[in-house]
């Protein structure tokens, strides 16, 4: 441990690292302040002769912000001193200096290059008046460049093959898209400062060893399978082998056929069985040989394809600078390229800013990339003892950006070698001594070098009175959103509990934060924080336009723009704007007749009187009708922040936002729409279409714009954010939410390190198949190796925000490769003492209460009833669903158990769910489960496997003959099947099979049948009845596909007379593919009671939406707090 003030007077180039919560910042001023009151020749070091680079706006603000009163401190002791000469000269610099601070060069990187430009704009070839563009008007100018740049480069035929292997945009049965592919590898290129060259380090070091490390593994395969062919004995293997040396004579020159050799080379992989060689070592490294071989083969022809894609970047770059230059805008990067290329150009420009700078600090430096390193280093080389740079590699979490830790150490070992300083703080003032020892031990504990020897800091604060750590956790449930809805309503309880002082402890809303890795899944926490009663704000959580105050504006921009968009229509009407009820959308929709019809935005008197016999209702959409009309007469005569504002002053939706949970989040979000629509008018492109269609655009692309930022620094709401959102804060009480969760990174064609550069996959344009050469592999690792180290260091970040509670919470995920389940688990059975105990959290009901309109808001009148779900009369017999004749079938019940308004938009409406995005060309994973289905359908699953190829084969054949990728999916998800236990078992004969795709239709007593068709039904050597239903992948909640498989089970139990039943769902993808259990009598007469009451429910229900006993109940914004949010009719809900 350093000194502080050792360091503060340390005269030359110094490297502080700094752990987390020990003061940097107080550092950084203190050695600015010595720096400013240095005497060189004469006279004190001007303010702005002094460099300081922060990572953020906001840090530099309070760097200002903490100078300015560090001087007004020093004027303040001054003046009390005994007038003389010193003192009066110190006197007039420091007022001289705080008078000055705003001219002072304390700013972020970017703004410092940007003032370099300013000041040298003909030298740096720019425009004096060029603009930064933020980083959506960036982005977008960039993708447009990017189109235009790479269709010019497609019509000439230069890209042709690069298009070919990567798709040319996203879709058509590509995992990505070579657009796609350049945008995201283009930012990091530029941080990392890389060029044609660099790019291809690591291709180029594989390649020049491919051809000979692939004949050694061929030789050494071909020496092996020879040994194996001589003591083979059996058939089976002889077979085997000899395919297998057969395969390798033709590779044995395989230079003149590279792609053949590749080819042969997989498939030999796959003809070599080991399950035909028991633990046989000799056949185990054959198969590694092979597989080495192909890898060794792929790389050297993968690496052209790698040349093509540098060359691409390379000139792409040059293009795009070009166009900037030209449109006098600038983004980040390009502040950072052309400053350093200007002090390349003009070494006189450069000299003039080394001397200017008498100290040059830099704040975050492990966050620091490659570009920004040289431009310190331009001004302030190692060596010349001005450099002071601030860091700590454990709060490393902007990789993504092109941040690298290596560029920290390069500094620290650049500024040893030139006789500068190495220090290190380590007392901590932020946490309590229990959390600080908390995670000393925890990441002294995982000995991966994250946490060095000297890592562990001190406490200054007193001791607490207890522990500081608590784990909030409870057993995985069948989904990861579900998983989700339980933390949620566990989190709410425990701050409810922290805050109400149940437990003596007293702490307000406004002092505790919940942090996330990402706010993907925020919006399931919203409503259950929000439905609890907790206060929430989220600090510029992404999904701005996916936020349904935004939805609904741009629905009723829509609408104005074009009366005839009928799903605008809908959505307007159910939206707090209107606030109608399902019946009455229906109603307008069908009419009277049930015939589907295109209504007008609002039907006139008499018919609206006709299809709305319901006052209330009437009056809400004559209300609408009048403030509709009257926007859109005046509309063109509007700007779009006119019509948007008009459409607010009219309808009262502030009102209605400032009336619903979290409504301030939800005002600044229509506020920032307005500010948008303003931009837009500016940029020149100003028309409503437009605007509208961009929006919509946005709305259905989950684009990551951040929501509004609502929170004033004294409101009393917890608040939510990222953990790099929370980076350099602190707060009294942090929750780390869903510790087990994982960043991941989904499969892509092409990787990229920032020392190694890039990788591609070699995809075989005879078969269409990719492969993973040696050098894709080796970079694949490193990304693998990097995320666990982001994910360890998010970790370390977000634990230490907290002053003096820190509550871990989430369940431990079914193998995790970065979570932190499991490592805090073992912590808590390893040092207890370190752990307070939790108290016993009991889960209170939802509030389900609906969110006022803009017709009860305008009028004060209180919201609709409680929606928790469909109101049913007591003492009512069963009557028949008119639309079935009495027939309901297994799907229905399902469907609505899970969500009443699912069933009413698919079976009354008639309205389908979108299907989900295909993967690109090729067929969509409905699609492909469709033909899966129906070949298990027709599947002989007791056949010996080589009949049972054949009959695969064939089918596949037939159904996807010229589509190998789709036939390749379709064949997965079948073998997948076959791979299951149950299937297993019933190969082997322990179950025996009783019938497929078997109809049924049971008569229960209350007068209704139930409907189905059960996929596979077997029994056991009981002659208990097993029921397996096949499904694509489980991504949602399963609930519908164990009421559907667990009613199937009824129906058997019912034609059967068995007293219980084994139920399997049977997963064709997925992590947890197979989910049996097993159900009792007494489970099986509790479905046919509930089925009877849903029965009941369904009955009423549909009666009443065709207006039978409307007065009966009426249907609201029910499973507002639902946790599936991937479901297709998502947009139809509220909040």
């Amino acid at each position: 441990m350093s000194d502080a003030a050792d360091i503060i007077g340390f005269e030359g180039d110094s490297c502080v690292h700094a752990s987390a919560g020990t003061g940097k910042t107080t550092l950084l001023v203190e050695k600015f302040f010595r720096l400013l009151m240095r005497e060189e020749g004469g006279r004190f070091n001007r303010i702005d002769e002094i460099l300081a680079i922060t990572f953020t706006e906001k840090a530099a603000d309070e760097m200002r912000l903490r100078i300015s009163e560090r001087l007004r401190d020093e004027i303040e002791k001054t003046e009390g001193m005994e007038p003389g000469g010193k003192r009066n000269s110190a006197l007039e610099h420091l007022k001289d200096s705080r008078r000055r601070v705003s001219q002072s060069y304390i700013s972020t990187i970017h703004s410092f290059c940007a003032r370099v430009l300013r000041e040298n704009p003909v030298e740096a070839g720019l425009d004096p008046m060029f603009e930064i563009m933020d980083e959506q008007r960036s982005s977008a100018l960039m993708s447009e460049a990017l189109t235009k740049y790479l269709l010019a480069r497609l019509r000439s035929g230069s890209i042709a093959d690069l298009a070919y292997c990567y798709g040319f945009v996203a879709g058509a049965g590509y995992e990505t898209s070579l657009a796609t592919i350049v945008k995201k590898l283009f930012p990091l290129m530029r941080a990392a400062d890389m060029d044609g060259r660099s790019l291809l380090a690591g291709c180029r070091e594989v390649f020049d060893l491919a051809d000979e490390k692939a004949a050694s593994c061929l030789k050494s395969a071909s020496a092996l399978a020879a040994e194996l062919d001589d003591g083979a004995k059996n058939e089976r293997r002889s077979a085997i082998i000899r395919k297998v040396r057969k395969g390798l004579q033709k590779m044995d020159n395989f230079s003149g056929n590279r792609e053949q050799s590749v080819r042969i080379c997989a498939e030999l992989g796959t003809t070599l069985n080991l399950t035909a060689f028991p633990k046989n070592v000799s056949a185990r490294m054959l198969k590694d040989h092979l597989e080495e071989a192909h890898q060794w083969l792929t790389s050297s022809l993968s690496f052209g394809t790698a040349g093509e894609l540098a060359g691409l970047l390379t000139e792409f770059r040059a293009y795009y600078s070009g166009k900037v230059k030209k449109r006098a805008e600038v983004d980040f990067d390009d502040l950072q390229e052309m400053t350093l290329a200007l002090f390349g150009r003009h070494p006189a420009i450069l000299g003039r800013y080394r001397e200017l700078f008498k100290g040059v600090l830099v704040d975050e430096f492990q966050d620091v990339n490659r570009l920004q390193k040289e431009i310190v280093y331009s001004v302030a080389p190692p060596g010349d003892g001005k450099l002071f740079i601030v860091g700590d590699p454990k709060q490393a979490i902007y990789g993504f950006r092109g941040g690298d830790t290596g560029v920290f150490d390069e500094a620290k070992e650049d500024i040893s070698k030139n006789s500068g300083g190495r220090f290190r703080i380590t007392t901590n003032y932020r946490s309590t001594p229990e959390l600080v020892d908390f995670v000393n031990k925890f990441f002294e504990a995982r000995g991966d070098g994250t946490f060095g020897e000297d890592d562990p800091c001190t406490a200054s604060r007193p001791p607490a009175a207890a522990p500081a750590v608590e784990r909030l956790t409870f057993p995985p449930l069948e989904s990861a959103d579900a998983n989700r809805h339980m933390e949620a309503r566990l989190v709410a309880q425990r701050i409810l509990g922290m805050v109400g002082g149940a437990h003596g402890e007293s702490f307000r809303f406004g002092q505790i934060v919940l942090l996330f890795r990402k706010l993907t899944a925020l919006p399931v926490y919203e409503s259950v924080l929000n439905a609890l009663g907790v206060p929430i704000a989220v600090v510029k959580g992404s999904g701005f336009y996916q936020s349904q105050e935004v939805a609904d504006l741009v629905s009723v921009l829509s609408l104005i723009e074009d009366a005839t968009d009928l799903v605008s229509w809908a959505a307007t009407l159910r939206s707090p704007l209107v606030g109608c009820s399902d019946e009455t959308v229906l109603a307008l929709r069908r009419g009277a007749d049930g015939k589907i019809r295109n209504p007008a935005v609002v039907p006139g008197g008499r018919e609206l009187k006709r299809l709305v016999p319901d006052e209330s209702e009437r009056e809400k959409l004559l209300d609408f009708a009048a403030w509709y009309e009257n926007v859109k007469t005046v509309k063109d005569r509007l700007t779009i922040s006119e019509t948007i504002e008009a459409v607010l002053e009219k309808s009262g939706l502030i009102g209605v936002l400032g009336a619903q949970p979290n409504g301030f989040q939800k005002a600044a979000n229509v506020t920032k729409l307005i500010e948008l629509a303003r931009a837009m008018e500016s940029s020149g492109a100003a028309s409503l279409k437009n605007f509208v269609r961009r929006a919509t655009a946005l709305v259905d692309e989950n684009n990551s714009e951040p929501q509004a930022s609502a929170t004033t620094p004294g409101q009393n709401v917890v608040r939510i954010m990222t953990i790099h959102q929370a980076k350099g804060l602190e707060f009294p009480v942090a929750f780390l939410m869903d510790v087990d969760g994982a960043t991941g990174a989904p499969p892509s064609p092409v990787v990229f390190d920032q020392h190694r550069g890039l990788a591609v996959k070699y995809v075989d344009k005879e078969t269409l198949r990719s492969h993973r050469g040696m050098d894709h592999i080796k970079i694949s690792r490193l990304e693998a190796e990097k995320r666990k180290k982001d994910s360890l260091r998010l970790f370390y970040v977000g634990c230490t925000r907290a002053e003096e509670r820190l509550v871990l919470s989430g369940c431990r995920m079914p193998r995790s490769q970065e979570g932190m389940a499991d490592a805090v688990d073992a912590m808590v059975l390893s040092h207890p003492e370190l752990f307070r105990q939790t108290p016993e959290v009991k889960l209170a009901a939802l509030s389900n209460r609906a969110a006022p309109g803009a017709y009860e808001v305008l009028r004060n009148e209180p919201p609709g009833p409680e929606a928790g779900g469909v109101v049913v009369p007591e003492n009512k017999e069963a009557r028949p669903a008119r639309k079935t004749g009495g027939f309901l079938s297994v799907g229905d019940v399902a469907t609505f158990r899970k969500c009443a308004r699912a069933h009413l938009l698919r079976n009354i409406f008639k309205i389908q769910p979108p299907p989900p995005k295909a993967g690109g060309r090729g067929l969509g994973p409905l699609e492909i489960g469709r033909h899966a289905h129906s070949i298990l359908e027709r599947a002989d699953l007791t056949a010996p496997k080589k009949r049972f190829d054949e009959f695969l084969k064939t089918e596949l054949g037939e159904r996807l003959a010229h589509a190998a990728a789709d036939k390749k999916a379709v064949e997965n998800c079948v073998l997948n099947v076959l791979d299951l236990g149950v299937i297993k078992k019933l190969r082997s004969g322990e179950l025996r099979p009783a019938g497929t795709e078997i109809p049924f239709a049971y008569k229960f007593d209350d007068g209704f049948f139930m409907e189905g068709k059960i996929d596979l039904l077997l029994r056991d050597g009981d002659g208990t009845p097993w029921v397996a239903d096949y499904k694509f992948s489980e991504k949602l909640p399963d609930l519908a596909a164990r009421t559907q498989v667990e009613l199937y089970a009824l129906a058997v139990s019912r034609f059967t007379g068995a007293e219980g039943a084994v139920c399997a769902l049977l997963y064709a993808k997925g992590r947890s593919r197979e989910h049996v259990w097993r159900i009792s009598k007494d489970r099986l007469e509790e479905l046919a009671a509930g089925l009877r009451q849903t029965a009941l429910e369904i009955v009423e229900f549909e009666e009443r939406q065709r207006g039978q006993n409307a007065g009966d109940a009426k249907l609201g914004a029910e499973d507002f707090h639902c946790p599936d949010d991937s479901c297709g009719f998502a947009c139809y809900c509220e909040g």
